[in-house]
């Protein structure tokens, strides 16, 4: 995907915010990577990122980090989306870890647990206000009014 499938050009949160949460971005393009980072990081989110299925679930398992969220990108190299999904889905320390689908593609069916599935291109503040749906407490959780969220 080019940096153009997220659009960051949005008025930018202030990078004096407190750090809020961690997130894991997963995809294998690596000007989408940076480009959701440095807008996350703006907002007060502290991000790490993956190339690929294979290397985040390795982060995880290892300890590497320990995000309150994961965007992931479906269709990519080596573990693509919905095989890191089934991963995590056998990990009882993951299976509960809030995922975010930035996907291309048509919203897909069959996902587990609940995933909320944006299509790109996505602007900043509605990728913000899916962040902040998924972070909510279990109870009080909406995705957002365009997004739409699927049960595992």
């Amino acid at each position: 995907m080019a940096v153009s499938a997220v659009e960051v050009g949005m008025p930018s949160p202030s990078p004096k915010h407190p750090i809020v949460a961690e997130i894991m971005v997963v995809d294998d393009d690596a000007d989408v990577r940076e480009a959701v980072g440095e807008f996350l990081s703006q907002a007060g989110y502290e991000t790490t990122s993956a190339r690929d299925g294979a290397e985040a679930l390795g982060q995880l398992l290892l300890g590497k980090c320990n995000p309150a969220l994961i965007i992931l990108d479906l269709d990519m190299p080596i573990m693509d989306g919905r095989e890191f999904l089934c991963r995590i889905a056998r990990e009882e320390s993951l299976k509960r870890l809030p995922v975010i689908v930035l996907s291309a593609a048509a919203p897909c069916e069959g996902l587990h647990e609940e995933i909320s599935v944006v299509s790109k291109p996505i602007t900043g503040d509605r990728l913000l206000a899916e962040i902040r749906a998924s972070l909510a407490p279990p109870g009080a959780r909406q995705s957002s009014a365009k997004g739409t969220v699927l049960s595992r």
